[in-house]
């Protein structure tokens, strides 16, 4: 379950459709929701772009090479496990999506088909500052052991910095380490154009190296354990 609450607490809820998309309206924050595909499209407030798409499910598999092809730049490990390739796992259709509105709720629900023959079950609340996504997949593809899956979202490119503090697996880390308990990491920190030449230092730290999806710093797993007490 996915969950984006606003601090402000006096909401009205109302909501719109015609034969493309239903806008749900929470105060100043405006939710588009796609009638194709049952996906939310864009979430805005007082006019400003905060997601561009989703929550939806992905699933994204392993590169047995575990390396990709030596020496060859852009056809590495990480470009391989590039997450937007199983997002959102390319969609045929949505159907039965319905909107309701009870007292100061709406529920919007709808199913999902994939090219795959997966089927997903979607389910949007939208109740005073809060709305709740509900998110059940009857997955049908080959994968038993896959890199990563979940639930993303689609930000807009002014979202470009990334910062946590979380407690991690060891008692402490190089302060240039992408799994750094503490930071701040930037979407393109020091773009490059390929592999670094041969015996030539560096200009900054590796965290720092971006591709098309951003710096290594960036885009690395953040898992967070806990909260620092």
């Amino acid at each position: 379950m996915w969950q984006a609450q606003s601090p402000t607490s006096n909401f009205i809820n109302s909501f719109t459709e015609n034969e493309a998309a239903i806008q749900v309206v929470q105060g100043d924050i405006r939710f588009l929701i796609s009638k194709s595909t049952g996906i939310i499209t864009s979430i805005t407030k007082a006019g400003k772009l905060l997601v561009t798409q989703g929550p939806v499910f992905a699933v994204i598999p392993r590169n047995s090479e575990d390396g990709g092809k030596p020496n060859v730049a852009g056809e590495t490990y990480q470009n391989n496990i590039y997450p937007l390739k199983g997002y959102p796992l390319y969609t045929i259709f949505a159907s039965d999506i319905k909107a309701q509105q009870t007292g100061d709720s709406i529920l919007v629900t709808g199913t999902a088909t994939f090219s795959d023959g997966s089927k997903a079950h979607t389910s949007y609340t939208f109740v005073r500052n809060q709305v709740k996504v509900s998110y059940e997949i009857d997955y049908k593809g080959s994968l038993e052991n896959p890199y990563q899956y979940g639930m993303l979202l689609q930000l807009p490119p002014y979202m470009d910095r990334l910062s946590w503090h979380r407690k991690g697996e060891f008692t402490a880390y190089p302060e240039n380490d992408i799994a750094r308990e503490k930071g701040s990491a930037l979407l393109n920190a020091q773009p490059t154009t390929g592999v670094e030449p041969w015996r030539v230092i560096p200009r900054s730290d590796w965290k720092d190296d971006a591709t098309e999806l951003g710096s290594n710093d960036f885009r690395s797993t953040k898992k967070i354990y806990t909260m620092p007490n």
